[in-house]
């Protein structure tokens, strides 16, 4: 914090008035901050971030490669009967890892275009 040095009444109310100053304008800034914020969490503005965090472009923020790896995993164990456990699990694993992958690199490729 600055210290000011007050000698008189007058550096006093000079002090006064920049503190002053300084707290309506920290104010003014939470003020704008806080209606950032609210603009931000409208139930559209919220359904806005999680189609993007679920559709992004970048392998990183994305889960939809992650879903179409699950979904196809599920597919595939339906295909494959129970009977071959151990086969059904290593066969569904890697298919919904290359699912993934396949997902990522065409969702990456599209991104590249853009």
């Amino acid at each position: 914090m600055l210290e000011i040095k007050i000698h008189s009444v007058a550096d006093l109310q000079k002090a006064i008035s920049v503190l002053e100053q300084k707290k309506r304008q920290k104010e003014q800034e939470l003020n704008a901050a806080l209606e950032e914020t609210a603009h931000s969490l409208t139930p559209l503005n919220l359904m806005k971030s999680v189609w993007h965090s679920v559709v992004a472009p970048t392998e990183n923020n994305s889960y939809l490669p992650a879903i179409t790896g699950v979904l196809g995993s599920v597919v595939i164990k339906k295909i494959i009967p129970a009977r071959y456990r151990f086969i059904q699990r290593v066969i569904t694993g890697a298919a919904g890892w290359a699912i993934a992958r396949l997902f990522t690199r065409k969702t990456k490729e599209q991104a590249i275009t853009r």
